[in-house]
């Protein structure tokens, strides 16, 4: 292939959409976007089922669809239990595009991307975004480790989100204000590493990744779309646009200091949409008697948890699950659904051969759940395991994935089911956020390398690591699902020929994961964040 030392910097954006990049851009809101755009390729980029980051953001760095990567939600399925787990880069089995850099002795470097901890080793230098346990030293969080000396000397600890807990924020001003001054600071801290980098060394392959652009939208919708069910008209109503202004402030800094050569890709994870109200799918499944709970006494919770019931006194309580009489049940931050199937599950119920019709069942049931507001329709798409994946057999897979219609989600259950607290009621308002993911995300392609002023059709997330690897002269690994988007490039670069090689099928990190400790420190970000109640 051609210019074997091309170079590429991957620009991700956390959630972004074109429902709000076109109309800034309209307004001249967003200049380094619109030239990007105007003089390079851009086009809808398809997310995962489910759409959720860890799932999105491992299919994009591993070309692969979930079924080969492994990563289902933020949680990951302790096979042969009930137990769940936050999943880590080394739950993930396969190699992200930049360890394929690498072993062609190619330099990269990775800023801050959701799910890399523990940080690759990589031939380049490496800080994990997103799922870092922040308690710890960073050393555990960078590679090489002695990385971290270098940032923390130049700039001060990393950090992957501005620290406020996003369930408080709607009642508090000065949460609000605490919440948007750490967004720029993160933004600027983390432009002022790459240039520091950048100038320092050479990489073939650089990403910076800004990630607050998913959380400001979960929180301030309402205060910007008109048809919200709680749309909320007045201070906050230019927030988001402000968050995408100083991203669009942050790429252009690092346009002006990449050399002509160097050609730049910009995805998002999925784009953004509203949210009005949550489903309790663990509470549907209750009332069609798929799942029993276990409900503890009063006299026992009083004794545990004494303040908490003063201050929730009119919730049920929910002691966990009966196994012993629960077909199915939800966990985690998307609609993933799993059967309690005898052999698979510790006492699983649900024989092998009733596994079918009881999905079935399922789905039509799901399919009909309504609004008692409204009488709408909330499910858009129920998909069993088979029509996601090539086999029933990956075991820690849903065993159906809920997809949601316009204004509508889950409400995300823990890690753990025991203590289970909430009004009993399968459909309410949302509480905390106002915004939610949809499939439709953001890619941009821009360089000399690319047709200028085309667009993109029919772009999927996974289709971003063989177009990159093709980009800069590399052989693309036969498992990849991804297909290449050649026509996104000049006649010069289309002209070279495409190479593939045998990859390994299963990637094992080498480092080890969560210490107890730092397990609750990323649990307890999760729900700051929101993911879960």
């Amino acid at each position: 292939m051609n210019s074997p030392n091309r170079k590429v910097l991957v620009i991700g954006v956390d959630g972004a959409t074109f429902k709000i990049i076109k109309p800034l851009i309209r307004k001249g809101r967003l200049p380094n976007l619109e030239k990007m755009i105007e003089k390079g390729v851009h086009g809808v980029l398809n997310s995962t089922i489910p759409i959720v980051s860890p799932v999105a953001w491992t299919s994009f760095m591993t070309g692969k669809n979930p079924e080969k990567h492994q990563i289902f939600d933020f949680f990951g399925k302790i096979q042969g239990s009930y137990k769940f787990k936050i999943n880590t880069a080394n739950d993930r089995k396969a190699k992200p595009i930049w360890m394929n850099i690498s072993e062609r002795n190619k330099k990269v470097m990775v800023i801050g991307v959701t799910m890399t901890y523990p940080p690759d080793p990589v031939n380049g230098y490496m800080v994990s975004g997103q799922g870092a346990p922040l308690d710890s030293h960073m050393e555990r969080y960078t590679f090489p480790p002695d990385f971290a000396k270098e940032i923390v000397g130049n700039f001060g600890r990393f950090k992957t989100s501005p620290g406020v807990n996003l369930r408080k924020i709607n009642s508090s001003d000065k949460e609000k204000e605490k919440y948007l001054k750490g967004i720029f600071e993160l933004v600027d801290y983390r432009v002022n590493l790459f240039k520091h980098m950048w100038v320092k060394e050479e990489f073939n392959f650089s990403m910076i990744f800004f990630l607050d652009t998913d959380g400001i939208s979960h929180c301030f919708w309402k205060d910007i779309d008109s048809t919200h069910k709680h749309f909320q008209p007045g201070v906050y109503g230019d927030t988001i646009y402000k968050i995408y202004e100083n991203v669009d402030s942050a790429i252009g800094k690092l346009l002006a200091i990449i050399d002509d050569g160097v050609d730049v890709v910009l995805v998002s994870d999925h784009g953004f949409g509203p949210l009005n109200k949550v489903v309790f799918l663990n509470n549907w499944l209750e009332s069609k008697g798929y799942l029993e709970f276990k409900h503890t006494s009063w006299f026992k919770e009083v004794c545990s948890y004494i303040i908490t019931l003063v201050k929730r006194k009119k919730r049920m309580i929910k002691g966990g699950i009966d196994w012993q009489k629960t077909e199915a049940y939800f966990h985690g931050t998307v609609g993933n659904i799993f059967i309690n199937l005898r052999g698979r599950e510790p006492d699983g119920i649900v024989d092998i051969k009733e596994y079918d019709d009881l999905c079935d069942d399922l789905k039509v049931g799901l399919l009909n759940i309504e609004d008692p507001e409204t009488g709408e329709k909330v499910v858009e798409r129920v998909y069993k395991k088979e029509e996601l994946y090539k086999t029933k057999d990956i075991v820690i897979a849903p065993d159906l994935v809920v997809t949601f219609k316009k204004g509508y989600s889950v409400i995300g259950a823990d890690i753990h089911f025991h203590d289970l607290k909430d009004t009993g009621e399968i459909i309410t308002n949302s509480k905390n956020w106002s915004g939610t993911h949809e499939r439709e995300g953001v890619f941009i392609a821009y360089g000399k390398s690319f047709k200028k002023g085309h667009r993109c059709q029919s772009a999927n997330i996974i289709d971003v690591a063989p177009t990159i690897l093709y980009l800069l002269g590399m052989p693309i690994p036969e498992s990849y699902d991804g297909k290449i988007l050649k026509n996104i490039f000049t006649d010069e670069i289309q002209s070279n020929p495409v190479s593939y090689f045998k990859d390994e099928d299963i990637f094992n990190g080498e480092s080890e994961g969560y210490t107890e400790g730092e397990n609750e420190s990323v649990l307890r970000e999760l729900r700051n964040l929101g993911y879960i109640d």
